[in-house]
């Protein structure tokens, strides 16, 4: 049952695992760049880490992941309205609203054939709660960002915690080593910088080290959440619902 909902389900965690490796693999690489720069109050030649500004394909990423999602979830109420033996048509779509009151509203105003029985109606309203501030706040959440993704990207902000193993040598011969501590900023804005300086010039780098990062949502519902586990939070809340419905069904079935 509800086979088309676990396929689209199964390719969001492929994309979710194609972000985790694109951002362990090839992201790392590029998220600061380390030059020698002359202070123009000193007039030294410094060390310079400074965030890079390139875009990524996260957002891209992240849009796959977020449609399939929702797309499983209105899969899963269409197979819903078939099995109940009604019709599917454009509008027909899993019901989100702002309060209880209106997402019942939304099947107490359906007459006759076209209502659901009760037990798939307390079912969405009572348990699986698709209004803000119910138990189905993570589906709400998923919501947003599907609206949000057809009208912008979803840009993550990149906050680096440190820059470790930075080597360099200075005018006298001598290798220096540096830890460039936490700064945050946006991977698609102007970058961040910080600088050091040695005593004398420096004049080589012998290491660019590697940092440690957090990549969050930069906006919108998820705004300052860890990207890759939230996505996987909403991927599961997902599977979750499939599985309550299903057992519903089930249920109803039995009892005829």
């Amino acid at each position: 049952m509800f086979e088309q909902s676990k396929l689209k389900i199964k390719r969001a965690n492929h994309h979710i695992r194609e972000l985790d490796s694109y951002i362990i693999g090839v992201l790392k690489d590029r998220l600061y760049a380390l030059t020698i720069e002359n202070n123009p109050q000193t007039g030294r030649a410094g060390l310079v880490c400074r965030l890079c500004s390139n875009e990524t394909d996260i957002p891209l990423f992240v849009g796959d992941v977020v449609h399939n999602l929702h797309s499983a979830i209105d899969i899963l109420y269409c197979d819903i309205l078939r099995h109940e033996g009604h019709g599917v048509n454009e509008h027909s779509k899993w019901p989100f609203r702002r309060t209880r009151a209106e997402l019942a509203g939304a099947f107490n105003g359906r007459k006759g054939q076209s209502r659901l029985r009760s037990e798939i109606v307390n079912l969405i309203v009572d348990s699986i709660q698709t209004y803000r501030g119910g138990r189905g706040d993570a589906l709400y959440a998923l919501h947003d960002l599907n609206i949000e993704d057809k009208h912008m990207l979803l840009l993550p902000t990149i906050n680096i915690t440190e820059v470790d193993g930075v080597e360099f040598v200075d005018a006298t011969g001598i290798i220096g080593k540096f830890q460039f501590k936490a700064w945050g900023g946006s991977f698609f804005g102007t970058g961040a910088h910080s600088r050091v300086e040695a005593a004398t010039d420096i004049v080589e780098i012998k290491n660019a080290g590697k940092a440690a990062f957090d990549v969050l949502f930069g906006q919108g519902a998820c705004c300052g959440k860890p990207l890759t586990p939230t996505l996987c939070e909403l991927s599961q809340h997902v599977v979750e619902t499939v599985d309550t419905v299903e057992k519903c069904l089930q249920m109803c079935v039995a009892a005829v």
